[in-house]
């Protein structure tokens, strides 16, 4: 088996685990982006709540209701910083997971490189045999006329 010949699974290989972590980076920026919405989200609605409860203010409430929002109020700011929580995690995750990508790809075009440089190697050979042979032949030729 040549050396071009041993060195294709290797790089398919390399090949197809860098597509791979590439395709998991995709996912997981996917998964990333949904949660940040969510976020973005659960954020909004805890600035409207608390506009609102600044409006009703100066409305009469008894203290079961100021109670209830002081709860409500409490969950949702619980939930938000749950959420961010999540959304930091994912952001570290992906930033593994990119690493993890870029490393695959550089071994990958590494292989693909060295591929390049052995073909170009055996095609170096090759042309310099095939000239060693032309020169051979113009010389026996030149001998022959002489």
């Amino acid at each position: 088996m040549s050396r071009e010949n041993r060195l294709k699974p290797i790089q398919q290989l390399a090949e197809q685990e860098a597509t791979a972590r590439s395709r998991e980076v995709s996912d997981r920026l996917f998964h990333l982006r949904t949660e940040e919405q969510r976020l973005e989200q659960l954020q909004a609605y805890l600035q409207e709540y608390a506009a609102l409860a600044d409006e009703g203010e100066y409305t009469v409430i008894n203290v079961t209701t100021i109670q209830s929002r002081q709860s409500f109020y409490r969950r949702l700011t619980e939930c938000v910083a749950h959420q961010q929580a999540l959304v930091d995690a994912m952001c570290t995750q992906l930033e593994l997971y990119l690493d993890q990508w870029n490393d695959a790809r550089t071994r990958s075009m590494a292989y693909q490189k060295y591929a390049d440089r052995v073909q170009q190697e055996i095609d170096d050979k090759t042309a310099r045999r095939d000239q060693a042979m032309l020169d051979e032949a113009g010389q026996q030729q030149f001998l022959r006329q002489s």
